[in-house]
C-alpha cells in the first residue's frame, strides 16, 4: 500500500489556483509515484512523469506544473519541488517491515511451522540443545580420544548373562531367568 502525506490545506494551494481539475489530478499522480517507487528526491523520468494519470494532454500538464513552481525539469526528466512534505516519515516504512515480518511469523507459526516463533511466546519452540558437528570430524585430533566411545568387535555374540533373581516368598532363595539383562 502506499503511503502518501497530504496536509489539510492542500487543496488551498495558491498554485492550484490556475491549473484545472485534471492537472491537478496529474500532479497528485505524480506524487503518489514518487511515493510508490521510493523516490524520495522526487525526481521522475519524463515518460514515468507523461504516464502518472490519465490526463487528455500530458505534455501541456507538465508545462503547467512547471510554470506554476510545482515541478522543475531535470536532466533526467522531472522533479517534485516540494517532495519532502509528502513521502511517509522513515518510521512508516520502519513499522511496514516490522508489520511485514510479525504476519510472516504468525502465518507460519498458524500453519505449524515455528522455526519464526519467540522462544518466549511459543511453548511449541524447543531450545536448541545440539550442535551440528560433521560426522568425520575429530574433536581432539591426535589424542585418539575422538571415538564414540564403544568398542567394535567382529567376533562371536557374547553369551547371555544370567543374573540371579529373588523369587517372592522365599526371600534368601534366588532363580536364575536365562535372560540377558545387561
Amino acid at each position: 500500500m502506499t503511503w502518501t502525506r497530504l496536509d489539510d490545506s492542500w487543496t488551498d494551494k495558491a498554485q492550484f489556483d490556475d491549473l484545472d481539475f485534471a492537472t491537478r489530478w496529474h500532479y497528485l499522480a505524480m506524487i503518489q509515484f514518487c511515493c510508490r517507487n521510493d523516490r524520495n528526491d522526487g525526481s521522475m523520468r519524463h515518460s514515468d512523469a507523461k504516464r502518472a494519470s490519465d490526463h487528455p494532454d500530458p505534455p501541456r500538464a507538465l508545462a503547467e506544473l512547471t510554470r506554476a513552481g510545482l515541478i522543475e525539469i531535470i536532466s533526467t526528466g522531472y522533479r517534485i519541488v516540494d517532495i519532502d512534505s509528502h513521502v511517509p516519515p522513515p518510521w512508516v516504512a520502519q513499522k511496514q517491515v516490522r508489520d511485514r515480518d510479525r504476519k510472516r511469523r504468525e502465518r507460519a507459526h498458524k500453519a505449524g511451522d515455528h522455526s519464526l516463533c519467540d522462544p518466549e511466546r511459543c511453548v511449541f519452540v524447543t531450545p536448541n540443545v545440539t550442535t551440528t558437528v560433521p560426522p568425520n570430524v575429530t574433536p581432539n585430533p591426535g589424542t585418539g580420544r575422538g571415538g564414540s566411545g564403544r568398542a567394535t568387535t567382529t567376533g562371536d555374540p557374547p553369551e547371555p548373562i544370567s543374573w540371579p533373581t529373588a523369587v517372592p516368598g522365599s526371600p534368601d532363595t534366588f532363580q536364575t531367568t536365562g535372560k540377558r539383562t545387561a
